[in-house]
């Protein structure tokens, strides 16, 4: 019963923050007591989970990008990679309001936090993005990385902040276009 009322009340909080930020893009204008009579919490149940609004959105950012990175994992040894991708930006899709919200904070370099975000994907995960370098590009495998991780930022980025309006299949298939320049041929 506990776990469930933090749930709501998590889930209350990342409504009304989005909601504040979507409605006044400065952050610094937001306070708590903004957010907790938006969210109709007690500002103690705030401080039960969250620091302060930096804090706020630091957690509910690394929760996104925790639930995208398992979304896209899941099962990667049975599923294709197309199918994963769908998965994964099927789940960004419906976290587009607060991701769009949290993109316009400047305080958080959204664009710099989500290619090194890309960046450990790739590097965690290599095989799972490019099977095998195109030796042709003439880059290094530090710039190739660099690029390639700009170009899906670029793309995501994109999508997001335009009302993520194709659907996750569109992206996945651009995603692999990406991906296919890197790869030998």
């Amino acid at each position: 019963m506990i776990q469930k009322r933090q749930t709501q009340s998590k889930a209350k909080i990342k409504a009304a923050i989005t909601e504040l930020l979507l409605k006044n893009s400065d952050f610094n204008s937001i306070t708590i007591r903004k957010i907790t009579e938006k969210a109709q919490v007690n500002r103690s149940t705030f401080y039960l989970h969250y620091q302060d609004k930096y804090d706020l959105v630091d957690k509910l950012a690394h929760e996104v990008t925790r639930d995208f990175k398992e979304y896209l994992m899941l099962n990667s040894a049975n599923g294709g990679l197309r199918e994963n991708l769908i998965q994964a930006l099927t789940y960004l899709q419906s976290q587009q309001k607060f991701m769009y919200a949290l993109s316009q904070i400047i305080q958080i370099n959204f664009s710099q936090r989500t290619r090194d975000f890309i960046k450990e994907l790739i590097t965690e995960n290599p095989s799972f993005f490019y099977d095998s370098i195109n030796p042709s590009l003439g880059l290094s495998k530090e710039y190739m990385l660099v690029t390639y991780a700009a170009s899906i930022e670029s793309l995501y980025i994109h999508w997001i902040t335009t009302g993520a309006q194709e659907s996750p299949q569109e992206i996945a298939d651009m995603f692999l276009v990406i991906r296919g320049f890197y790869q030998k041929t």
